[in-house]
């Protein structure tokens, strides 16, 4: 593990621990908050110690706002068509999953509409069967 340090030299979270999720998520917000990640604009990487009171008074971001993502989806449930089941077999893939969280994870990209129905709404289908194949060959 490498020691996270923020951009005013401290020490944010020595090697020795592992971090969390949400501690990286929060981390990468302190970030984008002082600066612009990667290389794509010349002022990615520079030091904007302004950029968050920019965004607020000229873009109207408000940053005390949260939005909690929801704590479970409905979705319906799967459509099991027995005929194709019977054909796929046993033998031609690793498992096949009917899980809830399994189908909603393999039933959208990672457009930002998709990850907002994600996290706040409701996907109009999602898939019937998760199949895993047995090999990539």
């Amino acid at each position: 593990m490498t020691t996270l340090i923020s951009k005013a030299g401290a020490t944010l979270i020595p090697s020795s621990r592992l971090i969390s999720r949400q501690e990286m998520q929060d981390l990468l917000v302190i970030d984008v908050l002082q600066s612009l990640l990667g290389n794509r604009y010349d002022l990615c990487g520079k030091d904007l110690p302004y950029l968050k009171q920019w965004a607020e008074v000229n873009a109207g971001f408000d940053f005390t706002k949260t939005s909690p993502k929801q704590a479970d989806m409905d979705i319906h449930a799967p459509n099991f068509n027995h005929a194709f089941l019977e054909e796929l077999g046993e033998n031609n893939f690793s498992r096949r999953s009917f899980f809830k969280w399994e189908r909603i994870m393999h039933s959208h990209g990672a457009t930002i509409e998709e990850v907002h129905l994600l996290r706040h709404g409701k996907f109009s289908r999602c898939v019937d069967v998760v199949i895993y194949p047995g090999t990539h060959e």
